[in-house]
């Protein structure tokens, strides 16, 4: 298996590519939420007419096709390494992983969401005599949403590298978390803890540089620039690192999609393409 670096060095266009377009994306759903905080009631409305409802239709088209380009490079990685990809491979081969990351992510996100609620509370309630997260100062705010992300780094960056290297579904996967121990992925879990505290410091300088002014815009690229480069790097960092350990045996019937023979970047892409077995399954 490639080092990451060799990974990002042989196929730096699907690199820049990803990194690029997350970044925007980023720019976008940020500057969009900030113009739409202060609006009228009225001009809402109109943005909510069938212009709004083609322009929500339009980022959610890009967010997915964005995610599927993105996964299908990660899984590539771990199947094929180095070897440079199409756009319409990472595609087809994304496509299959999609909806059983989107369903862990759905309950990922639940997570965090009990445990910032617990954590808002007791900090709202002991610093600043309030349980509402709202009323805490943005500093706040972030620190308690770091602190939730850092408590599920292991699940959180574990399970997708599972899912993409192994062919598994959400709870099997979630089941093999006791085949890795934390400290393993050290150096992992360290670029990941560093990202979060940098990526919170921006978000919380960007707010206190208010809504307008370069010091403001460059913020919110810098914070982009980096959520964009981080997402790639250190799922990659996982992805290699569970690919990097011994396979187990799978159960009979299962998909194999890692096996020597799949070396070709073209085998590769039809070998994903025509497997829809653990997709249909999926939807069971």
């Amino acid at each position: 298996m490639p080092t990451v670096f060799e990974i990002i060095r042989r196929r730096w266009p699907e690199v820049m590519l990803i990194v690029v377009l997350h970044a925007a994306f980023f720019v976008f759903t940020e500057h969009f939420s900030s113009a739409m905080a202060p609006m009228p009631q009225a001009d809402a409305a109109v943005i909510s007419q069938p212009g709004g409802f083609f322009l929500g239709f339009a980022v959610v088209l890009f967010a997915i096709l964005l995610q599927m380009v993105y996964l299908g490079f990660l899984a590539t990685a771990a199947v094929t390494g180095a070897q440079p990809q199409e756009p319409g491979t990472l595609l087809s081969v994304g496509r299959r992983f999609f909806w059983r990351i989107f369903r862990f992510q759905l309950l990922l996100f639940l997570l965090l969401l009990a445990i910032l609620t617990v954590i808002g509370s007791f900090v709202g309630t002991l610093f600043f005599n309030t349980e509402s997260r709202q009323s805490m100062p943005e500093w706040a705010i972030a620190t308690c949403q770091a602190i939730a992300m850092v408590a599920v780094v292991k699940p959180m960056l574990l399970v997708p590298a599972v899912m993409i290297v192994r062919d598994r579904l959400v709870m099997d996967a979630i089941g093999q978390l006791n085949r890795y121990r934390l400290g393993e992925m050290k150096p992992i879990a360290v670029h990941f803890v560093v990202l979060v505290a940098a990526t919170s410091g921006l978000s919380v300088l960007a707010q206190l540089l208010g809504t307008d002014g370069i010091g403001h815009y460059a913020t919110v690229f810098a914070h982009a620039a980096l959520l964009g480069t981080g997402l790639v790097f250190i799922p990659l960092e996982m992805v290699c690192f569970v690919a990097s350990r011994h396979v187990p045996q799978r159960p009979a019937g299962e998909t194999e999609y890692l096996d020597a023979e799949y070396k070709d970047a073209e085998h590769v892409g039809n070998e994903y393409q025509s497997e829809t077995d653990m997709d249909n399954r999926d939807f069971k």
